[in-house]
C-alpha cells in the first residue's frame, strides 16, 4: 500500500518529530502557507494505492508516551485550592516562573 500526498510549502525550519520513525525531523508550522499547503481542487492531491477491494480495519493503535518530567495532574480537588498534584508545589508550582 502507498499514500501520496501533494504539498506546496516553503523549507522546514524547526524541529519535531517524524511520528513513523520517532526521530527528530524538520517540521514547518508557518501559519500562512497552512490554507495553500494542500490543493484541495488537484484531484491528484491524494492518492491511495496498493488496497484491496474490500477494506476492514480491525483495530488501530496508537500509543503516546509522557515526556520524562511530565508531572500528573492529580486525582483530588483536595487539598484546596489546587488538588493533590505535584505540579502546584516547588519548583513547578513557583508563580514567579510564570
Amino acid at each position: 500500500m502507498a499514500l501520496h500526498i501533494r504539498a506546496n510549502l516553503n523549507a522546514l525550519p524547526y524541529k519535531g518529530i517524524d511520528l513513523g520513525s520517532g526521530y527528530v525531523a524538520s517540521v514547518n508550522s508557518t501559519s500562512s502557507q497552512i490554507d495553500t499547503l494542500f490543493d484541495f481542487d488537484s484531484p491528484d492531491w491524494l492518492t491511495v494505492t496498493g488496497l484491496s477491494d474490500i477494506v476492514k480495519i480491525g483495530a488501530i493503535t496508537v500509543t503516546i508516551v509522557e515526556h520524562k518530567t511530565f508531572v500528573p495532574g492529580g486525582d483530588s480537588k483536595s487539598p484546596s485550592p489546587n488538588g493533590n498534584s505535584a505540579i502546584w508545589g516547588p519548583p513547578c508550582g513557583n508563580s514567579s516562573m510564570y
